[in-house]
């Protein structure tokens, strides 16, 4: 069991939508500090599925910061562009992440630093 994961709202949509190994891994990967690893984890695990609406029930945010984390700004942005619209509206943690991301793409640090502090 991973005690400090299942009290995080990202965490608790991962144990919803993917098998139990990615679960166990990225639930390992975040308790352990090794946000590198989350991106990948991530792509993997959405290559892998034969589900082909894998991204309607997806931690989204999760999977965007993953990459942002490991500084692929351009998978970030991929990835926003494959996430449906419907998961996009009424989602305050995604369009947290993507102003985030909108803010790193161009280099704007004052308000990266507003985005991080901003949402709670």
């Amino acid at each position: 069991p991973v005690p400090r994961c299942q009290s995080n709202r990202a965490c608790q949509s991962i144990l919803v939508t993917m098998t139990d190994a990615v679960k166990d891994a990225v639930a390992s990967s975040i308790q352990e500090g090794h946000f590198e690893h989350i991106a990948t984890l991530l792509d993997a695990a959405e290559l892998a599925s034969a589900n082909p609406g894998v991204l309607d029930d997806w931690p989204h945010a999760l999977h965007m910061l993953g990459h942002i984390y490991d500084g692929n700004l351009s998978d970030a942005r991929m990835l926003w562009k494959r996430i449906p619209e419907s998961a996009k509206q009424n989602n305050p943690e995604l369009e947290a992440v993507w102003r985030l991301l909108q803010f790193c793409w161009n280099r704007h640090y004052q308000g990266i630093w507003q985005a991080l502090q901003g949402f709670q």
